[in-house]
C-alpha cells in the first residue's frame, strides 16, 4: 500500500462529497445504537473519538474507510475522519441484518482490515451478542477500532477524574451528581479493581466536603482486638502502651468523608462495634473512644465500597442486615471493565503515560517522534479486547506498565512474555469450554482445571502479577478459596506487603526512585499495600 499523506488527503477531502447517508428508523436491539470508537490512532488524542450509526435499517450499509465516516471527540466536540496515511481508502462495508448483528467485508482483499487480529478477507457474520461485547477491528496496520453499541448518553459535563466515555462512566458521572452534595451514606458496588475508591474521593471531592479530610479504611484488616481503638480512638493510659490520646480514623474524618473500604469482609465483632456508629441521620455518628466514658457527636460522611454479595451474606448470617440497610441509602454501581471496552483505549494510554517518562520512552506517545506508529498495534489491541479482565482497571493498569517497561530500548512497542502467557492461558480455558465471548451481564471466571495444591510456583506468581498482587483478585481469578491462596504463598514464600521489613522497603525504594508502584511490582506486592505498610510503619509515599 503506498504512503499518502496528510496533504493527500486534504487535497481529497476537498475534491469529494462523503457520502452519508439519513435513514428513516433505528431498528438496534436494547434501545442502543451501533457505534465505532477508535481504540488505537498514532495520535493519541483521536484514540475515544466514536462514530455513532444514528440510524440504519436491515440491509443497509456502513462503510469505514480512511476518508469516511467522520468520528466526533466526545469531549471537544470536534468531528474527522481516521485520516491516517497506512489507513486503506478501501472501505470496511459493515451490513446489518435483522437479527441485530452484521455481516463484515472487505472491499478489496488486500485492504488491510483484521477481526479479533486475523485478517478479513471475505465476508464473515458477527452476532448481536458479539456486538453487545464489542467486536475489535484492525483498520490498517496503525488504527484499531471496536465496533460496539451504545446508548449514545453523551459526554457529562464533569469527568471527575474518571477516565473514559463510555456509556457505564457517563451513568456513575450521573450517579455522582445526583448524590455528592447530600449528607446520605453511599454504598460502593463493583468487582475488585474496577476503581471504586476512585469514584469515592470524586464523590468528596464533588461535595462541600471537598475542602476536609479523605479517610480511608481497609475494613478486612480490622482486628476485633485493636479495632475500636482504630476506628474511634483511645484516651492516654486507656491499655498498656497507650502513652497518648489517638482520635482514630473517625475522628480524623471530621468534617469530611471516610471510606469503608471492602465493608463486606468486616468481622463480626467489629460489625456490632461499626453498628452503633451508623445509627445517626445523614452524616451524624457516634463514637465510643477506649478509655473515654462519654461517647462523641461526629460530623463525618460514610461511604463504603465492596465486591461482596451483601445481600447473599445477609442470608448466610455472616453480613448485618441492619449496617445494610443504613448504607443503602445511597448506591452507586461501578461497572466492569468488560462492560466498557470501549474506553480500553483511553485507559491504556492514561497509564501508558504514568509510566512512560519514567522509563524514558515517552516520545512513543509522540507521532512525531514514533515514526507514525501507535503505541500498540491493532493486533495487540485485539487481543486485550478479547482478554477476560478478571482484574478489571487494576489489573488493566498493571498491564501498561509491563507494556511499557518490557519495550523499554526496542524498537516496538510489544506485550511481553507475562502478558503474553495470561492471554493465551485465559483463551485456552475458553477454547476448551467452548464458550464464545461472554454477554456482558455476565461475570467471567477463571477457574482452574486443577486442585490448589497442584498450582505451581510460577502459576501462582502469573495470577498475583496479573492482578496488580492483590491476594483477594488472585484468589478469585484461580477460583481458591483466601485460605488456600495464603496457604500456597506461605509455601512459595511468596511475601505479603503486611509482614515486610522497613529495611526492605526502603531498599526497594531507593532502588526504584522512590516510585511506589514500581518498587510494588519489585517486591511482589500490591501497591495499595505497600502504601498501607508503610503507612504504618511512619513511612512517607
Amino acid at each position: 500500500m503506498s504512503m499518502v499523506t496528510d496533504a493527500d488527503d486534504d487535497q481529497t477531502l476537498q475534491g469529494e462529497t462523503l457520502q452519508r447517508e439519513t435513514l428513516p428508523h433505528d431498528r438496534s436491539p436494547h434501545g442502543t445504537r451501533p457505534a465505532i470508537t477508535l481504540l488505537m490512532h498514532p495520535r493519541i488524542e483521536r484514540i475515544g473519538d466514536v462514530h455513532v450509526i444514528e440510524q440504519h435499517s436491515v440491509g443497509d450499509e456502513t462503510r469505514v474507510s480512511r476518508l469516511e465516516p467522520e468520528f466526533r471527540a466526545p469531549r471537544t466536540g470536534a468531528t474527522a475522519p481516521i485520516r491516517e496515511a497506512y489507513t486503506s481508502r478501501q472501505p470496511l462495508i459493515i451490513r446489518w441484518d435483522a437479527s441485530g448483528g452484521a455481516e463484515l467485508s472487505p472491499a478489496s482483499p488486500s485492504s488491510g482490515l483484521t477481526l479479533r487480529g486475523s485478517p478479513l478477507t471475505g465476508p464473515t457474520r458477527v452476532s448481536q451478542h458479539e456486538i453487545d461485547r464489542g467486536v475489535p477491528l484492525g483498520l490498517g496496520p496503525n488504527v484499531a477500532a471496536l465496533l460496539h453499541r451504545t446508548t449514545g448518553l453523551g459526554a457529562h459535563p464533569q469527568t471527575f477524574g474518571l477516565i473514559g466515555e463510555s456509556d457505564s462512566v457517563q451513568r456513575t458521572r450521573q450517579q455522582i451528581q445526583r448524590i455528592a452534595d447530600m449528607p446520605e451514606k453511599v454504598l460502593i458496588r463493583g468487582e475488585t479493581g474496577t476503581g471504586k475508591e476512585l469514584v469515592a474521593r470524586a464523590l468528596h471531592e464533588a461535595s462541600d466536603r471537598s475542602e476536609r479530610p479523605f479517610i480511608a479504611v481497609n475494613m478486612a484488616n480490622l482486628q476485633p482486638g485493636t479495632a475500636q481503638s482504630q476506628l474511634y480512638g483511645h484516651a492516654r493510659g486507656a491499655f498498656s502502651g497507650a502513652d497518648q490520646r489517638r482520635e482514630g480514623v473517625f475522628g480524623a474524618a471530621q468534617g469530611g468523608t471516610l471510606f469503608l473500604d471492602e465493608i463486606g469482609e468486616t468481622r463480626d465483632e467489629v460489625q456490632q462495634m461499626l453498628l452503633r456508629s451508623l445509627d445517626g441521620v445523614g452524616t451524624s455518628v457516634t463514637v465510643e473512644p477506649v478509655g473515654e466514658s462519654q461517647p462523641k457527636r461526629l460530623d463525618v460522611r460514610i461511604v463504603a465500597a465492596t465486591d461482596a454479595d451483601l445481600e447473599g451474606a445477609v442470608e448466610e448470617g455472616s453480613f448485618d442486615q441492619a449496617i445494610l440497610a443504613r448504607l443503602q441509602v445511597g448506591e452507586i454501581e461501578v461497572a466492569p471493565l468488560r462492560e466498557r471496552l470501549e474506553d480500553l483505549g483511553r485507559l491504556l494510554i492514561h497509564f501508558a503515560a504514568e509510566v512512560l517518562p519514567s522509563a524514558d520512552q515517552d516520545h512513543r506517545l509522540d507521532p512525531e517522534r514514533s515514526d507514525g506508529q501507535p503505541w500498540l498495534s491493532p493486533g495487540d489491541v485485539a487481543r486485550l479486547v478479547e482478554y477476560s479482565w478478571p482484574g478489571n482497571i487494576r489489573e488493566l493498569r498493571n498491564a501498561a506498565r509491563q507494556i511499557a517497561i518490557h519495550s523499554r530500548g526496542r524498537p516496538e512497542t510489544s506485550l511481553g512474555p507475562s502478558l503474553e502467557r495470561r492471554l493465551e492461558r485465559d483463551q485456552g480455558r475458553r477454547t476448551e469450554r467452548g464458550l464464545e465471548p461472554e454477554p456482558t451481564s455476565t461475570p467471567v471466571t477463571n477457574e482452574p482445571a486443577r486442585r490448589p495444591a497442584e498450582l505451581s510456583h510460577a502459576e501462582l506468581v502469573d495470577a498475583l502479577r496479573s492482578v496488580d498482587w492483590s491476594p483477594e483478585a488472585a484468589r478469585k481469578t484461580l477460583g481458591i478459596s483466601k485460605n488456600s491462596l495464603y496457604a500456597l504463598m506461605t509455601q512459595y514464600e511468596i511475601p505479603r506487603a503486611q509482614d515486610l521489613a522497613r529495611v526492605t522497603i526502603e531498599r526497594a525504594l531507593e532502588e526504584c526512585a522512590g516510585d511506589v508502584g514500581f518498587a510494588a511490582d519489585a517486591l511482589q506486592v500490591s501497591e495499595r499495600g505497600l502504601k498501607l505498610r508503610m503507612r504504618s510503619l511512619g513511612l512517607s509515599n
